[in-house]
């Protein structure tokens, strides 16, 4: 099973189970897996598929978002 469709998982078995604590945020399962299907939706519009991005791999929660959309909207990610 890859990652994302582990979160998937985890999103509707354990929604409420928290999945990223950010500084003092903490994000559950389910809100994670909205914030990625935001961040894909995103990507679909302003990326084609196959299409590569750089990233900033920050140690913050946007950078999980952003990861995981551009991968699931079929963009190739350069984390930098």
């Amino acid at each position: 099973m890859i990652l994302l469709e582990a979160i998937h998982h985890h999103a509707i078995s354990h929604p409420n189970k928290i999945a990223v604590i950010d500084r003092q945020q903490e994000i559950t399962y389910a809100q994670l897996w909205n914030y990625i299907l935001r961040a894909a939706t995103f990507y679909c519009k302003v990326a084609h598929k196959g299409e590569r991005i750089i990233l900033s791999a920050s140690k913050s929660v946007d950078f999980v978002y952003s990861y995981f959309g551009a991968h699931m909207a079929g963009v190739i990610t350069l984390p930098v």
